[in-house]
């Protein structure tokens, strides 16, 4: 393993990553900083100069640990065996979540949502990839746990965009000559393709672009939507039969909340809302096909709160399947990216305006004089919702709580980042949902 040349050609920011020292650092960088690709190679530095140590690889959910974060490090592990012509992998136990290399050192892996399981053994290092996304009880857990004291390079490294969070607070608040936090653009990084970031602007908010592409700290305030412009944000479309309506969905527990809405190009239009009081579910599910069906309309994509595939401990059903008995259409965030209430409201704030200067979210005019009255609609939300200070998470209002979340499902299943969502024609909508549409005739 001496021998062994890692496969990894880092540019600069990379490399006052890897040439650091200290304990504590931390990899702070924009969508495409090529953060997990570092820490890939980091960790398996760490492998080379810790024989016979245990490290731990952590990622915000198995998912993403197997989709994303160890699947990276098993390319740079593969692509440095290929070209140092040397195995460095003795064996794997996936049962247990370790691999063992030729030198002795173990591998663990697991997932931030679930603290309990990095309970354990003394650790030499570890690497916490998307840390922004781990509750603080993970991070408290595996900072206790790197402990080892025949570790020749002891230390905890993070790679992550920022967040205004514990990780801030760890590495800002609290900073010591024991931490290190090196700052990495998307735009630094030499491998992307030329129209990444022009995409990109085209997709997010400013702020969020400065955040989430650029890589600085970035701490929300005032009102969360104000690229909302009464105005500019109000259309003249009306309700098109021949299209699908797609929705989004809040359960709630007495007072559910949708959304209506319908996409032309790349614009999207609300049409309607629902927001009852103290109704139950199986009846909100019936009030909304009510709503389609008095015009004349077809469910497109339903977007709703993963909170909704839990089971009632009563009935042993889902929200969902009461959806999905209607013959809807349904789609919940299951990456925790696309889960983060940041996320969803800046996508949400980029449709309304994003980086370019340019438009994508409209609320009908018909719409918006009806709902400029309702004290839980959506005009009241867009008006009066506002974010804790020094927070990425807006106050608490029971009023307009569930349509804000209703329009942040709505978005970020339509148009999130990793979204397997898509807006379809009606003609491809029929081909793919033949049986489900003829509930609809």
């Amino acid at each position: 393993m001496k021998r062994a040349f890692i496969a990894h050609k880092p540019f600069e920011a990379q490399q006052r990553f890897h040439s650091s020292r200290a304990p504590l650092k931390l990899f702070r960088g924009g969508a495409g900083s090529g953060k997990t690709t570092a820490g890939a190679a980091e960790a398996l530095i760490h492998v080379f100069q810790n024989p016979g140590l245990d490290g731990f690889i952590i990622a915000p959910t198995y998912s993403l640990i197997h989709r994303v974060t160890l699947r990276e490090f098993r390319r740079v592990v593969s692509e440095t065996e290929r070209r140092s012509n040397i195995k460095l992998i003795r064996l794997e136990r996936k049962g247990e979540r370790y691999i063992e290399f030729m030198n002795g050192s173990r591998v663990y892996y697991g997932s931030a949502d679930r603290p309990d399981t990095l309970e354990g053994s003394n650790l030499a290092w570890a690497w916490c990839d998307e840390a922004r996304y781990f509750p603080l009880e993970t991070w408290q857990i595996i900072n206790a746990r790197c402990r080892e004291p025949r570790a020749q390079r002891r230390s905890i490294f993070l790679t992550t965009t920022p967040a205004m969070n514990w990780v801030y607070d760890e590495f800002v608040s609290k900073k010591t000559n024991n931490h290190d936090d090196i700052h990495c653009s998307a735009i630094d990084n030499p491998y992307l393709p030329d129209d990444y970031v022009e995409r990109l602007k085209a997709s997010y908010s400013q702020s969020f672009f400065e955040q989430y592409v650029e890589g600085h700290w970035r701490a929300l305030e005032g009102v969360v939507y104000p690229q909302y412009d009464p105005n500019a944000s109000r259309s003249n479309w009306r309700i098109d039969p021949t299209m699908p309506v797609h929705l989004g969905v809040d359960f709630g527990i007495n007072n559910p909340a949708a959304i209506f809405a319908q996409a032309h190009g790349n614009r999207l239009y609300i049409i309607g809302e629902l927001t009852p009081r103290d109704m139950t579910l199986p009846a909100f599910v019936l009030q909304i096909s009510k709503w389609l069906r008095d015009r004349g309309c077809r469910p497109g994509l339903v977007c709703c709160d993963p909170a909704g595939r839990a089971r009632s401990s009563h009935s042993g059903r889902r929200d969902i399947d009461l959806l999905q008995d209607e013959g809807f259409d349904v789609w919940f965030a299951k990456d925790p990216v696309l889960r983060s209430i940041r996320y969803g409201v800046d996508v949400v704030r980029g449709r309304f305006l994003n980086h370019n200067g340019d438009r994508n979210l409209f609320l009908s005019a018909e719409f918006a004089d009806r709902s400029k009255d309702n004290a839980r609609g959506l005009i009241a939300m867009l008006r009066s919702y506002v974010f804790k200070p020094g927070s990425e998470v807006p106050i608490k209002d029971d009023n307009v709580d569930h349509i804000a979340d209703c329009l942040r499902y709505l978005c970020v299943g339509l148009y999130g980042e990793t979204s397997a969502a898509r807006i379809e024609t009606l003609w491809q909508y029929k081909q793919r949902n033949e049986q489900r549409i003829r509930k609809w005739h």
